[in-house]
This record gives structure tokens, sequence and C-alpha cells, in this order.
């Protein structure tokens, strides 16, 4: 016989400011110790059943028999002191004598997002921000693996070998390319997909960009930075607002980077040209901070990797190149690698 599902948690969050609450205050202010004390096994009913407990003589005697010096008239004045002040909801109470709260279902229903549950649930304050999709796992979030309970038949026992094992499918990793494509709208002709190119537009106008090929650069470089910091995105949103904050403090960084070397020349008496660089012929801000983007990257995979894996990464043969002369890159420009690098 299947063990049944279990409704209640075994523990819940308790805040270290939890006294210093406002309306725990005026329940401690009127009622002493026995007013926290109720709040706290209230609460324990609550999240032992769930996400509510009903307000009934069973409870109440409960209570009376836990805590010393507790009547039942003093109890009921608490509850009602409860509600009335807003820890628990005065509409269910009134209706149906419940004891819960916006704030008790919201950190119920997030202790227990992994669990599969039925689709009727009472006393709802708000709908649940939790997949009840039992089957279909987001392919953003790992996985939970369920250990299924085995039963022993009576003289019949079943092993399961390693090919009869099933294993839920590990979800596909983050593709760069697939996210850029989806975010650019490349390939895309839907009226959606019109209003979204024409947001993108207006985002990248803020911005300061000259086109639309400026923000691909900045996009894949802040693609790099997430390889370096092996950062994955939770979903696509969640991807798609981190891209756009990063490609901003990019380009006001890169707006503050003229004013800096303007002052900056000024003050070491050199003289400037008309865009405040001292360089006519340098690069711009935006291929220089690639630049920099790539050499910081290379260092990262070089230390990551052995010193053969990155010779053949840059497309040398480890037997006949050394890592100092890989490292040198006036030695590279005099000799390029013959194969592609990987």
């Amino acid at each position: 016989m299947a063990r049944p599902r279990k409704a209640g948690l075994d523990y819940f969050p308790f805040d270290v400011d939890f006294f210093s609450d406002e309306k725990v205050v005026c329940i401690a202010g009127e009622f002493g110790t026995k007013g926290e004390l109720t709040i706290i096994k209230l609460l324990c009913a609550i999240y032992r059943n769930g996400y509510f407990t009903l307000w009934n003589d069973a409870l109440k005697y409960k209570l009376k028999r836990e805590i010393d010096g507790a009547s039942g008239d003093l109890l009921e004045k608490i509850v009602h002191t409860l509600v009335r002040r807003g820890f628990f909801d005065e509409s269910l109470f009134d209706s149906d004598s419940v004891l819960t709260s916006e704030g008790i279902q919201r950190r119920y229903f997030e202790a227990t997002k992994f669990r599969q549950r039925n689709l009727t649930l009472p006393y709802l304050l708000s709908i649940p921000r939790v997949n009840y999709v039992k089957t279909d796992i987001s392919h953003w979030e790992t996985p939970v693996s369920q250990q299924e309970s085995t039963q022993i038949k009576r003289n019949k026992i079943k092993i399961s070998s390693d090919d009869d094992t099933k294993r839920a499918p590990s979800p596909p990793p983050f593709v760069e390319e697939k996210f850029l494509k989806e975010f650019f709208c490349e390939g895309s002709s839907g009226d959606e997909d019109k209003k979204r190119l024409e947001a993108l537009d207006s985002l990248r106008r803020s911005m300061g960009l000259p086109d639309m090929e400026s923000m691909r650069k900045l996009a894949r470089q802040v693609m790099n930075d997430w390889k370096i910091r092996r950062h994955t995105p939770k979903d696509w949103n969640d991807a798609a607002s981190h891209l756009v904050s990063s490609i901003r403090k990019k380009c006001e960084a890169a707006s503050r980077q003229p004013t800096e070397n303007r002052q900056r020349t000024a003050d070491n008496g050199k003289p400037t040209t008309e865009n405040g660089k001292g360089n006519p012929g340098s690069l711009s801000d935006l291929d220089r901070q690639m630049e920099k983007r790539k050499r910081k990257y290379d260092e990262q995979r070089r230390k990551s990797i052995s010193p053969a894996d990155y010779i053949r990464s840059k497309g040398y043969d480890p037997a006949r190149v050394t890592m100092s002369q890989v490292m040198n890159p006036e030695w590279c420009r005099n000799n390029p690698p013959a194969t592609e690098t990987v």
C-alpha cells in the first residue's frame, strides 16, 4: 500500500524579527507572553496541517492544555484580536472559522513548490505561483530526483537492472546562439515579433547605440562574461533582463570614458584631438573593450586547461611550438596558425 502524501511541513521559516512585528507587539502588550506563545502554537498547527487550520473546540482545548494558565476565554480573545489586527484573514475567519493569511500561504507554497499536489486547494486567498504540471519540467530548472517507493509482493521480488531503470532526462544546456536569435527576433516575421523588434530598436536608441550590430557585439561580450563567471540564467526572462541591464551598464561606462580620457590628457599636459583621445587613429571604445574582454577570457581559458590543450586551441602543434611563443602576440602575428582555432 502506497504511503499517503503529506500535506503539512516539518518546519517553517521563523523570522528573527518576529517579536518586533507590530501585530505581535500589540498582542504581547495586551496578553503578555501567553499571547506570544499562542501565536507560535497556532502557526505550528497551521503549517502542520498545510496552509490553514480550523479554529474549533478541539484546537482550543489542545492549546489550553499546552499553555499553562490559559483559559478558553483568554484564547478566544487572543484569536479575535489577531484577526482584528490582520494577522489572520478576517473574511475566512468570519465565514468558515479558518485561520490563514496571504503570507502564510505564500511561504507554504514556496516550501512545497516541488511537490505533486491536487488541483483542489480550498481557502486560497491568491493564486499560488507554483507549477501544477506533473510531467513537464522546464529546461531552465534543475529536475528534482524523486525516489520511487518499492513494494515487495508475497513471494515475488522484482530486481530492476540498469537497463530497466528509468532516469529523468537531464535538461538541455543553455544555448547562447539560440537565445540571441530569439532575443533579436532573427528569422521571425510575425506581428508579435515585429512589435518586439520595434521595442528592441527603441531600447537601442535609448542606450545611444548607432545600429543593431553594435548591440549584438555587446550582447556577445555579456555572454563571454557569463562563461567566465559560470553564470547560468534561471529562465528566458531572467536571461533577457540580465542581458539588457549588462548592455546598458557597458554603454554608460563607454560614454563616461571619453570624458575621463580628456580630463586625464589635460592633466598630463599632452595635446588632445577633437574627441579627447591622444591618438586619433586608435580603436573605438567599443573595440577596445572587446579586445580587453577577449584577452581576459583568453587568460581565464589558459589557466583552466593544460598548456598542450591551450596551444592546440590557438591552432598550433604542441610538439613544435612552446607556450612562451604562443603567449607572444608579435610571434603569433608573424607566424599565423596553419589550422583553424577551435
